[in-house]
């Protein structure tokens, strides 16, 4: 369902939500737009249970619903997690794996909690940044900070702008998506998204 807004642009106001098994739907839902699809993965699951009196032992689906707040109710529910990621398929390319200013690409030290970008400079730990989904679901992050960045031969490709550059990193989110990303690449988790 959509509806156009102010500026004349056609939106959608619903988001429909369906859950299949052995290519048959056994259950649809819909969902006020929000912000993200992912919005409504929750309560998608949730009526799912309140229809069928279970819970399903593996959930799949695009990267849409690759969220934290997701996965993070996918292993409370010990429901296998199969729920790619907005970089499920990147990751898998050359470019994606050899560019030396993607945050997943620098060098991590752990004893030091330090992060090294492709020009031996060192970031640093900021801070915690604290954000909530529209669910209330709150998500941190932990924000590091180049020490220096001046006279960088490859600023101008690192960084925005002119403050130094910082990457944020989400350890509970990477270790569901590599649990994800282990599934989806497994024999079964292969054999699911054919």
């Amino acid at each position: 369902y959509c509806f156009f807004s102010n500026d004349g642009q056609l939106v959608p106001a619903y988001n429909i939500l369906m859950g299949t098994q052995n290519q048959f739907i056994v259950n649809y839902s819909f969902n006020q737009r929000k912000a993200s699809e992912s919005d409504g993965f929750i309560n998608h699951m949730k009526h799912l249970q309140n229809q069928l009196h279970c819970l399903p032992q593996l959930a799949m689906g695009d990267s849409a619903y690759g969220s934290e707040e997701n996965y993070n109710w996918l292993a409370e529910n010990k429901i296998g997690n199969y729920l790619k990621y907005n970089t499920f398929h990147k990751e898998k390319t050359r470019k994606y794996r050899s560019d030396p200013y993607r945050k997943e690409n620098f060098l991590y030290d752990q004893a030091s909690d330090v992060y090294t970008c492709s020009q031996g400079r060192l970031l640093v730990f900021k801070e915690i940044q604290y954000r909530k989904t529209l669910n209330g679901y709150q998500i941190s992050f932990r924000v590091y900070q180049c020490v220096n960045c001046d006279n960088c031969p490859v600023a101008v490709l690192c960084k925005r702008g002119e403050s130094p550059r910082s990457i944020r990193i989400n350890p509970i989110l990477d270790q569901f998506r590599k649990q994800a990303q282990e599934n989806l690449d497994s024999e079964r988790g292969i054999e699911l998204r054919k």
